[in-house]
């Protein structure tokens, strides 16, 4: 297995581990997972895991769509724990509505990290 579909595979499973942590019992202390999730692991490994996916021939729109798509998962993280947790906890008398503002502000990490993997491969 090459390193890219092992950054992938580590992605994924920092992002559900941070997911399920919460509804295991961390979101008691919202804050700090908030805090801890979404302003140090999460963009961490979004900015560390895109690094070893891109590769020498890798273009700018496979960077572009995969910091989407990484943007996407940081703004459902945000999605499927604290907006799901406040329906739920009003008797789902209340729907919040997907964020996609918070998918930009995800993608921006991601498209660092394969700037700089696609300039260790030059």
């Amino acid at each position: 297995m090459n390193g890219d579909k092992k950054a992938k595979i580590a992605y994924f499973l920092i992002w559900t581990i941070t997911v399920t942590a919460f509804w295991l019992g961390l979101d008691r202390d919202a804050m700090g997972y908030s805090l801890f999730a979404f302003y140090l692991v999460l963009p961490f490994a979004g900015l560390i895991c895109p690094i070893f996916m891109a590769s020498a021939d890798f273009s700018f729109m496979k960077m572009l769509l995969g910091s989407l798509l990484i943007g996407f998962f940081y703004s459902l993280a945000e999605y499927l724990t604290f907006s799901l947790a406040n329906m739920v906890s009003i008797s789902f008398a209340r729907i919040n509505i997907f964020n996609i503002n918070a998918m930009l502000g995800g993608s921006i990490t991601p498209l660092i990290g394969y700037l700089i993997g696609r300039f260790r491969y030059r």
